[in-house]
C-alpha cells in the first residue's frame, strides 16, 4: 500500500461485509453504507460522505479461495472528492492562460513565417515592377537560405537576361534608325561601334572601313568597354593574303592567342588577348568593312554572341550598300547635270565650258558667304543647268557677231523662262528654278524677265548674276574678244548696287584676290 497516491485512504471489507482493517477509524461506522454499495458488482466505484465531508470510493473483489480458503474480500480505496477534483479545478483556472499563451506563440510563429515569406516576395515584387520599368540595374536581394533564394537567383538571371536583350534590341534599332535617315559611311560605322558592346560582351571592338578603289590605306575605328566609351580611329594596312583569308571565312572566323595579328587591326599593344572574332562584311561581293571584337576569355564568344555579332555585320553591309548607291546616284545625277550643261554649251562654240565655270566661280562665292552644304548644293545645280532655256534659242542668234535687234533681244530674255519649264519636271529640281528664272535680274530692278530689284531676288541667282558675267565678258565671244581680268573687275565694281549685288562682289573680289596670290 505504499505506492498508493498521496492522501488515499483504503479498507477491507470481509465476505461478511466487516471491516478487517481500515486506514481511517470512521469508517467503521459506515461498514453498511460500503456493504450497500459494493454488492451490485465485483468493482467499481461510488461516491458517500463520512462527517459531512464527500469521498469517492473505487473497489475491487480480491478471491481468496486458492490460496487461503476463504471467501472473497472488497479492497476499497478512498479519496476526498476535492481531493480528486483539484487538479481539474485548478486546470479550469489555467486553461484559460494556457490557451492564450498558445495562440500568441502560434500567432507569433505565424507572423515570423509569413515575415519570412512576404519579406522576399516583396523583393521580388519590387523587382518585377522595376522589370518592367526597364530599369535593370539592381538585382533582387534575398538573403534567406530557402526556395525564395533560389527564385531571386532565377529572377536576377532572367533580368540580365532581358536587359542584354532589350541593349541589343536598342543597339539594333538605333543602328536601324541611322541607316534609314542616313547615307554618311562615317556617321554609320562610328554608330555601330558606339552600339557593339550593347549587343556582344567584349573588351575591344571596332570596324576597318576597306576602301573600294583597291587601296591598302585604310582607316580602323574602334573602342574599349566603358561607361563612356570613345571611338579613336587609325590608318592600316590589308595585305592580299589576308583578303583571301577573309575571301575563304565569308562569315566568320576567329583568331586565337598563339596566331598572327592582322594587319587591318589597330597597333595597339592591349589588343593581345586570347582571342578575336572577324566578321566580314561584304557589298556585291566586294570587301567594304571587317567588324572585329576581342574577348577577354578563351570561352568568350558563344554562338549567340557570333550570331549576333553576324547581324550586326550584315546591319552594316545593308547600310554601306545603301551609302554606296546612293553615292552612285549622286555621281550619276551630277554627271547628268554636267552632260546637260555641256549639251547647252556645244550648241555655240563659243561658250563651251562657260556652264561648269560659272558651276565652279558660284560654288567658291557661296564658301565665301558661309551658305550651308544644301544651298551651296542647290547653287551648284542651278549653276550647271542656268542657261539650259538657249537650247530653244536659235544658234544664229546666239552667235551673232553684230547688235541684236528686238526680236532676236526677245528670244534672248526668253531663255531664263524656257529654262524653268525644261527642269519643271524634275521635282528635285523645283528648289533651283528660282535661281535659274532670275539670273538675268538686276539689282536696281532693271533686269529680265520678271523686273526683281533687291532681296527679291533669290541669293542664289545673285551670285550667278555675277560668276555669269565674270565669265562671259573674260571670255572670246564672236562679236568682241575676252576682257582681262583687271578690266572685268573694273566693270564688275562699277556695277555694284545697280546691276549686282555688292556683296556678290564683295564675295568675287575676295576669290579673284585669293586666286591672284596663290598665283603669284
Amino acid at each position: 500500500m505504499d505506492n498508493l497516491p498521496l492522501d488515499t485512504d483504503y479498507c477491507v471489507l470481509d465476505s461478511t461485509y466487516r471491516l478487517p482493517y481500515s486506514s481511517r477509524p470512521d469508517l467503521a461506522d459506515s461498514s453498511v453504507l460500503l456493504k450497500s454499495n459494493t454488492q451490485t458488482s465485483t468493482s467499481g466505484y461510488f461516491t458517500f460522505n463520512i462527517n459531512n465531508r464527500a469521498f469517492i470510493a473505487s473497489y475491487t473483489q480480491v478471491f481468496l479461495q486458492p490460496y487461503y480458503k476463504l471467501p472473497y474480500w472488497t479492497v476499497i480505496l478512498l479519496k476526498p472528492k476535492s481531493d480528486v477534483f483539484a487538479p481539474l479545478a485548478e486546470f479550469k483556472i489555467s486553461f484559460p492562460a494556457i490557451i492564450i499563451l498558445t495562440l500568441m506563440v502560434v500567432l507569433w510563429l505565424s507572423i515570423q513565417t509569413i515575415r519570412k515569406s512576404l519579406v522576399p516576395i516583396g523583393a521580388l515584387k519590387e523587382g518585377a515592377l522595376r522589370v518592367a520599368a526597364r530599369d535593370f540595374s539592381q538585382p533582387v536581394q534575398v538573403a534567406s537560405h530557402d526556395e525564395f533564394k533560389d527564385l531571386a537567383l532565377v529572377f536576377n538571371e532572367m533580368a540580365d537576361a532581358l536587359d542584354h536583350k532589350f541593349r541589343t534590341l536598342s543597339a539594333k534599332a538605333k543602328i536601324d534608325r541611322v541607316v534609314a535617315s542616313t547615307f554618311d559611311t562615317d556617321e554609320i560605322i562610328r554608330t555601330t561601334v558606339t552600339r557593339i558592346a550593347d549587343c556582344v560582351d567584349c573588351q575591344i571592338y571596332g570596324i576597318s572601313l576597306i576602301q573600294s578603289n583597291g587601296s591598302e590605306k585604310n582607316q580602323t575605328f574602334y573602342s574599349f568597354q566603358s561607361d563612356c566609351p570613345r571611338i579613336l580611329t587609325e590608318t592600316i594596312t590589308l595585305r592580299p593574303h589576308e583578303r583571301e583569308v577573309l575571301a575563304a571565312y565569308p562569315k566568320y572566323m576567329i583568331i586565337e592567342t598563339n596566331d598572327p595579328r592582322p594587319h587591318y587591326l589597330p597597333k595597339n599593344t592591349q589588343l593581345q588577348l586570347p582571342n578575336l572574332l572577324i566578321l566580314p562584311v561584304w557589298v556585291k561581293n566586294n570587301l567594304a568593312a571587317i567588324l572585329w571584337l576581342a574577348g577577354s576569355k578563351a570561352e568568350q564568344f558563344t554562338t549567340e554572341d557570333i550570331t549576333l555579332a553576324r547581324q550586326l555585320a550584315d546591319q552594316v553591309a545593308v547600310a554601306l550598300s545603301n551609302s554606296h548607291l546612293i553615292a552612285e546616284l549622286q555621281e550619276m545625277n551630277w554627271g547628268a547635270l554636267q552632260a546637260l550643261a555641256r549639251a547647252v554649251d556645244a550648241k555655240s562654240a563659243w561658250t563651251a565650258g562657260h556652264s561648269e565655270r560659272v558651276a565652279q566661280l558660284a560654288l567658291k562665292m557661296g564658301k565665301v558667304l558661309h551658305l550651308g552644304s544644301d544651298a551651296l548644293e542647290e547653287l551648284q545645280r542651278a549653276a550647271f543647268l542656268h542657261d539650259i532655256g538657249k537650247i530653244g534659242v536659235p544658234v544664229a542668234v546666239l552667235d551673232k557677231p553684230s547688235k541684236l535687234d528686238d526680236e532676236e533681244f526677245r528670244l534672248i530674255k526668253c531663255h531664263p523662262d524656257l529654262g524653268v519649264k525644261i527642269i519643271e519636271p524634275i521635282h528635285a529640281f523645283r528648289s533651283i528654278t528660282p535661281m535659274i528664272a532670275q539670273h538675268h535680274e538686276r539689282f536696281d530692278g532693271k533686269g529680265y524677265p520678271a523686273g526683281l530689284a533687291g532681296e527679291e531676288i533669290h541669293q542664289g541667282a545673285r551670285i550667278l548674276a555675277v560668276a555669269d558675267v565674270y565669265d562671259a565678258i573674260s571670255s572670246d565671244r564672236p562679236y568682241r574678244k575676252g576682257m582681262l581680268i583687271e578690266e572685268v573687275l573694273v566693270l564688275i565694281q562699277s556695277e555694284a548696287g545697280r546691276q549686282f549685288d555688292p556683296l556678290m562682289v564683295e564675295a568675287l573680289l575676295k576669290i579673284i584676290a585669293k586666286d591672284q596670290q596663290r598665283a603669284a
